[in-house]
């Protein structure tokens, strides 16, 4: 092993140079400039210069009599026997501030060169410390000699200037296996509980050069047993006692030299602390209201050190002094508890017999009490019952006809002003909810219809209704959409768990059940025959059309009956009148029309009929002026011309529709239908209309 405080070869030069520059100056001063004469000392640590195999000392090398420090030195040092001991490491006092240090041969030498140290200027300076471990059993001197790299062997004040050396010492180190006597140590006192599992501690006992065995004895005789005694740490359960008692266990270890030695421990052992019964979470409503059963509860815990039975209240500061100590218990139970085990406490209290108000209440043990505030209120007036219902219950109708159902609060007692509440239908694939409405038309509604007619929502308020009785709220249309049976139900909103109703105080109903109803749609068709109507109509006139229509059904129904016309000439029919017909199963009704023809309307056939969801029947009817002659008969445009030529309507032309133009040509008949008559173009209607119609039909 090596040991280097500079490791950098061009330092160890400089270092080196340094020393040798050194010692020629002392040279050249002949030495006798030198700081002080005085010796350099050996010595060994430990006392007796002795260590075992493998154990380490330190050998310090002191100069005896400093004069201005030791600053630089150059020795070496070695061992005459290096198989009894060898060295493992040089270390240089004083911060020097370059060193050069080697160890050789394996341990059996160190060479040592440093410069630049800070020690104390005056008496004995140890300058070098080297680290020896015992190797074997034997004797080695220790000797400094001059450095092996140099041949020198000398030591500088701090100044530089070299000391005389008178005497150069040595020491002698000895290395032997001896046995050493053990020590025995059996840890601190402690202080228990009975019941406590005990552990005793002779870990601090030492033998430096064996192996030792441990026995432990109890000396107080309280029969306690030890577990694992052999060992370093036998355990032991504290016994049971009424007062404090210390109990006493000697250690005895023994090394393979068969030396031995002892040391005692005290153990107190101290009774148990006695069952505390302590609370926690306390657990009870803030409010409630008078009559209610309460739940409170709390966890108790046996904090000490025995098992016991103890008694555990509820309590009430029925006395308003915001303190439950003086309190006699409102309920009460025993508790058993073993040291250190906990249970939750519950009790279920009638608050019928405690006035409202708010009290201070709580769980008390005899050890420990837990209290909350809690707020009785007297009980509010009891809900007032209802049931809601869809009337009527059963009902029938047909394809693409619509029908109703009452939403029915069967039992108001102060009338019913608001509701939220939902009719929904089973099976929009044969009828669907098409609207609803309130019916007060004074109450503040909204209204939702899904998308796919499943259901209607139904939210109002305000309402004025009968106070007492069954009151109707709302009605709910429903249409046909195939033959089959479909249910309906009143429901909760979406927004809601429950039907809303409240009396006109806004006071809730308890709603109490629904009761739904069912729907039949039957394929009823309306059949249409026997169209009447005339083949004229004057502009502006009204005309009469009829037509009968069969419920070829099993069931009465009622279905939209529409009169439809092509007024604008465009080739489609327009609705001008609907109507809705009631009609027996079975049986045919006329349906009557009175339909105005427009003012405006351009004179010519047009297309019309009476038309039915499954059914029509059309004709055509020709619009014309009015009447000219006021007879009833209508003028006519024979050769379609747009001239009405048969103005007075008999259906021939002759002369005597060119008479009746001229008797008549200032009427509001001719002048405001000018066009017609204009016979000979010149934008206006006089007795040459006349005479050039007259030319026509006697030509």
């Amino acid at each position: 092993m090596t040991s280097r405080g500079l490791t950098n070869p061009s330092r160890s030069q400089v270092l080196s140079l340094l020393l040798a520059t050194i010692v020629v100056l002392g040279t050249t001063a002949g030495l006798a400039s030198a700081a002080t004469t005085t010796d350099l000392t050996v010595s060994i640590t430990d006392s007796d210069n002795t260590i075992a195999p493998d154990e380490t000392t330190t050998v310090e090398i002191a100069v005896a009599n400093a004069d201005g420090g030791v600053g630089a030195a150059e020795l070496g040092v070695e061992l005459s026997d290096p198989g009894v001991a060898t060295i493992t490491d040089v270390t240089v006092l004083h911060t020097p501030g370059s060193t050069d240090n080697n160890i050789t041969g394996g341990g059996a030498a160190a060479d040592i060169k440093y410069a630049f140290a800070n020690s104390s200027d005056t008496g004995a300076v140890t300058i070098v410390e080297v680290t020896l471990q015992g190797a074997a059993e034997g004797s080695t001197d220790v000797n400094v000699v001059p450095n092996s790299e140099t041949g020198n062997l000398v030591v500088f004040d701090e100044d530089g200037a070299g000391y005389t050396l008178d005497t150069v010492g040595s020491a002698t180190l000895t290395v032997e296996d001896v046995n050493v006597a053990p020590i025995a140590d059996a840890g601190a006192d402690q202080t228990v509980t009975a019941g406590d599992t005990v552990t005793l501690d002779g870990t601090g006992s030492d033998d430096p050069d064996g192996t030792l065995t441990y026995s432990w004895t109890e000396t107080t005789s309280s029969g306690v047993t030890l577990t694992d005694a052999d060992t370093a740490t036998p355990t032991f359960t504290a016994p049971d006692v009424s007062s404090e008692t210390t109990l006493a266990f000697e250690l005895t270890v023994t090394d393979d030299d068969g030396a031995s030695d002892s040391d005692t421990v005290n153990v107190t052992v101290q009774p148990p602390e006695a069952a505390n019964f302590q609370l926690t979470n306390l657990q009870a409503p803030a409010s409630a209201t008078q009559g209610d059963v309460i739940n409170v509860s709390a966890d108790v815990e046996n904090t000490g050190g025995q098992s016991a039975t103890k008694t555990v209240e509820f309590r009430l500061d029925t006395d308003g002094d915001g303190s439950i100590a003086d309190e006699s218990a409102v309920a009460s139970q025993d508790v058993q508890l073993d040291a250190d085990a906990s249970t939750t406490v519950e009790f279920d209290v009638d608050t019928s017999g405690i006035a409202a108000g708010t009290y201070t209440h709580g769980v008390v043990t005899p050890d420990d009490s837990a209290t909350a505030q809690i707020t009785i209120e007297e009980p509010s007036e009891p809900a007032k019952e209802t049931t809601v219902s869809l009337q009527p219950t059963d009902q029938t109708t047909a394809v693409g006809v619509g029908t109703t159902y009452d939403v029915v609060v069967d039992s108001a007692d102060g009338g019913v002003g608001a509701a939220e509440l939902r009719v929904a239908i089973d099976d929009t694939s044969v009828a669907s909810i098409t609207d609803a409405n309130v019916v007060d038309d004074s109450a503040t509604e909204e209204i939702e219809v899904a998308a796919d007619g499943s259901w209607v929502d139904v939210e109002y308020a305000f309402a004025d209704t009968a106070d007492t009785g069954s009151v109707t709220v709302a009605t709910v249309s429903v249409e046909g959409n195939s033959a089959g049976t479909a249910n309906l139900s009143v429901e909760p909103t979406d927004d809601n768990s429950e039907v809303l109703v409240f009396d006109e105080g806004g006071q809730g109903y308890d709603v109490t059940g629904t009761n739904g109803a069912t729907l039949d749609v039957e394929a009823v068709q309306f059949l249409v025959s026997d169209l009447s109507a005339p083949d004229k109509a004057a502009v502006g006139s009204t005309i009469t059309v009829t037509a009968n229509v069969t419920n070829d059904g099993s069931v009465e129904s009622t279905q939209p009956v529409e009169f439809r016309i092509d007024a604008d000439g465009d080739g489609d029919l327009e609705t001008v009148v609907t109507k809705q017909e009631t009609i027996a199963a079975g049986q045919t009704d006329e349906v009557t029309f009175s339909v105005s023809v427009p003012a405006d309307a351009d004179f010519g056939p047009r297309q019309h009929g009476v038309f039915t969801t499954a059914d029509s029947s059309t004709a055509e009817i020709e619009f014309t002026p009015p009447d000219v002659n006021g007879d009833g008969a209508l003028p006519s445009d024979p050769d379609g011309d747009g001239l009405y030529e048969d103005v007075n309507g008999d259906g021939s032309t002759n002369v005597g529709d060119a008479q009746a133009l001229f008797s008549n040509r200032d009427s509001p008949a001719v002048q405001n239908y000018a066009d017609a008559y204009d016979f000979n173009g010149d934008g206006v209607v006089n007795v040459g209309d006349a005479q050039t119609l007259f030319s026509e039909v006697t030509a």
